[in-house]
């Protein structure tokens, strides 16, 4: 009836496996009536919906199986959910056991695979011999956050494959910085942005007293909820983001809340493979994000640092041969080697201006001899401002949040801006207080001026 390649596709292949359970139901079936008659008892169960090991199972923590008819069976980490009812009861010793290879061409066991890898593909059943955080990371590395930023709906990478609009997308890590808090980030942004939106609970509700009608109206917007690669590494983390954004569609422009600087490296890397020498980053921060440490000879990839938050730039420099930077609101005094070389690496990978070249000159002439074809990535490092603390390194100086909106402004109206991300905003939980509250509020109404100054586009 099915050889060993079926029964391997239906762990690996969803769709197969949701045609075959309607298959097994539908009045073409090619099972006895009795067996017909449990299936469909037990599939009524789980729908909707109708998911790589061939191990014992064992029941996620995160989902207790209740004992009663009638109940839902729901994931608190991943948000998933099956019905569940007395024939799914009865059937979980067998599904919990795995196949058994001598009894694999019987419809009954192959039902019951296919119901396996669905409840698997689910979070709901791990493999018994794996770390569940590990192999629950693998399998579904988005979390969704519902309600989402400003009341956005939610949505995964394939619910807007097809779309154009915005995606917001949490980064809570701070594996590759070095003082704690820029993991709470996003929670941090997410929460104030409710305050925004508090008479409806809608993203409608948010207006604009500048241009007179709700931000939102027109646009289309989702939360695509936080990276979740928890007791993961650094290097996990940095392929999946980068695996993320290479599957954003084109007409979607991605909105990131950190997080560690880190992350705006696989973020970059993925948008260059996709526009190469038109994209230009304009990255706002006090900091040059730039080796000049160690045994490295600048722009000598094999004596890199591995990426941390102080080098990405580097590593993209090497990474993405024809990327340029404008690098702006850098404090205007910084230690480098002794020598020529740092200042020639610097006049190499682009232009930088000081804090005080932002606050005191026009925002066109940091712009002047940039084709207006570019296509513009803003990556932020929130330290940049002046009237920001909540930040592992706050600025002497900075820039003004004003300067800020005038200059994400100047560039949404010129350039077609392809993401923005806003790195290192946070203080941990035991420190949270009215003034990261406020100014996580300050990060929620950048992300709406940004939304706003893009216009039609979104």
């Amino acid at each position: 009836m099915f050889t060993p390649t079926d029964w391997d596709m239906i762990r690996d292949d969803r769709e197969l496996r949701q045609r075959l359970i309607l298959k097994f139901l539908g009045d073409q079936s090619p099972v006895a009536e009795d067996d017909k008659a449990w299936m469909r008892a037990i599939a009524l169960e789980i729908f909707p919906g109708l998911g790589p090991l061939f191990a014992q199972y064992k029941l996620t923590k995160y989902a207790p199986v209740p004992g009663l008819q009638d109940q839902v069976w729901w994931h608190s980490k991943l948000g998933t959910s099956v019905g569940v009812g007395p024939n799914l009861l009865a059937a979980l010793p067998s599904l919990l056991q795995g196949p058994d290879a001598e009894d694999r061409d019987h419809p009954r066991s192959l039902f019951l695979h296919a119901l396996t890898q669905e409840l698997v593909s689910r979070g709901l059943l791990v493999p018994a011999d794996q770390s569940e955080e590990q192999y629950l990371s693998s399998i579904q590395q988005l979390r969704a956050i519902k309600p989402g930023m400003f009341f956005l709906p939610h949505a995964t990478l394939e619910d807007i494959k097809d779309q154009s609009g915005f995606a917001i997308l949490g980064i809570p890590c701070n594996l590759g910085g070095l003082n704690p808090g820029s993991e709470m980030g996003p929670t941090q942004v997410r929460e104030a942005s409710k305050s925004l939106a508090f008479r409806t609970q809608s993203p409608l509700d948010i207006y604009s007293i500048s241009q007179k009608k709700a931000v939102f109206e027109g646009k289309h917007g989702w939360d695509l909820g936080d990276v979740a690669l928890e007791r993961l590494g650094i290097d996990d983390w940095i392929r999946t983001i980068g695996t993320i954004y290479s599957r954003l569609p084109l007409g979607i422009v991605p909105i990131a809340v950190g997080g560690d600087h880190t992350f705006s490296l696989p973020m970059i890397k993925a948008l260059y493979e996709k526009h190469a020498e038109q994209l230009l980053v304009v990255h706002i921060d006090q900091h040059l994000d730039i080796q000049f440490w160690g045994d490295w000879a600048v722009g000598n990839a094999e004596r890199l640092h591995a990426p941390i938050h102080s080098n990405f730039v580097s590593h993209l420099a090497v990474s993405c041969p024809k990327l340029k930077f404008l690098q702006l609101g850098v404090a205007a005094f910084q230690s480098l080697p002794p020598g020529p070389e740092a200042s020639q690496y610097l006049q190499k990978i682009g232009n930088q201006f000081s804090d005080i070249d932002v606050m005191s000159c026009s925002i066109e002439s940091f712009f002047s001899g940039i084709h207006t074809d570019a296509k513009i990535y803003i990556t932020l490092d929130v330290d940049a401002l002046s009237e920001l603390v909540c930040t592992g390194y706050p600025s002497a100086t900075g820039i003004s949040y004003t300067k800020l909106l005038e200059i994400m402004r100047y560039i949404c109206e010129k350039f077609l801006v392809v993401g923005l991300d806003i790195m290192e905003f946070g203080v941990s939980q035991n420190h949270e207080s009215e003034a990261s509250r406020r100014e996580a509020g300050k990060i929620a109404t950048i992300i709406l001026h940004f939304i706003q100054s893009c216009g039609a586009r979104l």
